[in-house]
């Protein structure tokens, strides 16, 4: 087998270049981006595996196209997983340059895409969000979504649309969990802007996802369609963080606060998660891989394996000043 993957140095393409290499003796990878970020793994140590690195900007059509093209004319390509498109611009060089070339397109996009949910937890037919409402983000994934979709009608090739949840786990460079890991143990209350909710969370470990896309790739079951990629369970926001503290044997301690206030104490733009329900129903991917075969990774497992991995990586503590947070939760409390 021989495929290309758009992106490849970071989280996703990390998991997923591991989980190829295990799955499939003798593959041959092909890993496009821009080089700027070192690869998370060194992939001369991956056994049975051959990792080819191509230099290629998507904000250069032309010369994106070019090296696609010149991967295409060498090698027999059998599959293309993209994991870096984020506009429709950076994609249609990607549908030129393959085009009735390759077997199988997989385009990783999100469940950004539903926006703010209307019913949980949402399947494939929940309404995308193209409103100003949703992020810029999730609007542009919808327009890739709908530009591989096309890619599909043509016969170009055959195209997989898989909607990620939150992702989890080691080499998560977005440090979402690293931001509640830290200060839940350092002891530090959690403040969260708004008003008090505790709205139902799914996130994906990263391992879980690179499985499940690997299950996806060049079956014939996928072809043509979307799928939500998510954990096999949907829990309160609250217990998602009882799990982290349970993990470290600590305390939480959580505290909604005016939003105002959040950003003048933490100095963060954003709170890691959208304060709003994000869960999500897998049911469809599952019944095509098969209850027993789906992989889904406890959240304390997960957990605990994310936090191990930052303690190997001397991450945690991280040292950082809480003084501000902790001065604010005292003064609110007495």
């Amino acid at each position: 087998m021989e495929i290309v993957i758009l992106g490849g140095s970071k989280l996703i393409g990390t998991a997923l270049i591991e989980e190829l290499a295990r799955q499939y003796g003798g593959i041959r990878i092909h890993v496009v981006n821009r080089g700027i970020t070192p690869p998370f793994i060194n992939y001369s140590k991956l056994k049975n595996c051959k990792v080819i690195k191509h230099i290629a900007d998507r904000t250069s059509p032309l010369d994106f196209k070019e090296t696609l093209e010149k991967i295409t004319f060498k090698n027999k390509i059998d599959a293309v997983i993209d994991t870096s498109c984020y506009m429709p611009d950076e994609l249609t060089p990607a549908i030129r340059a393959f085009s009735n070339k390759i077997k199988h397109y997989i385009l990783i996009s999100t469940c950004a895409v539903y926006g703010k949910l209307k019913y949980v937890p949402a399947n494939e037919d929940h309404p995308l969000d193209i409103s100003a409402e949703n992020s810029m983000y999730g609007r542009e994934k919808i327009k890739c979504e709908h530009e591989i979709t096309d890619a599909n009608k043509h016969k170009c090739f055959n195209t997989t649309i898989l909607r990620p949840s939150y992702i989890y786990g080691p080499n998560d460079y977005t440090r979402r969990l690293f931001y509640f890991i830290d200060r839940i143990y350092n002891d530090i209350p959690i403040l969260a802007p708004g008003e008090q909710t505790d709205f139902l969370f799914n996130a994906i470990y990263i391992n879980d996802l690179a499985q499940q896309i690997c299950m996806a790739l060049l079956n014939e079951k996928f072809y043509g369609g979307v799928f939500n990629l998510s954990s096999n369970d949907s829990i309160n926001f609250s217990d998602f963080l009882k799990l982290i503290g349970c993990a470290m044997n600590k305390e939480i301690k959580l505290m909604w606060i005016p939003k105002n206030d959040y950003k003048k104490i933490t100095g963060e733009l954003h709170f890691p998660y959208y304060i709003s329900n994000a869960a999500y129903d897998c049911a469809k991917f599952r019944a095509l891989c098969g209850e027993e075969n789906f992989p889904f990774t406890p959240y304390y497992e997960g957990i605990s394996q994310t936090i191990k991995w930052h303690r190997e990586k001397k991450e945690l503590p991280s040292g950082k000043n809480y003084n501000n947070e902790l001065s604010y939760a005292d003064n609110q409390l007495n």
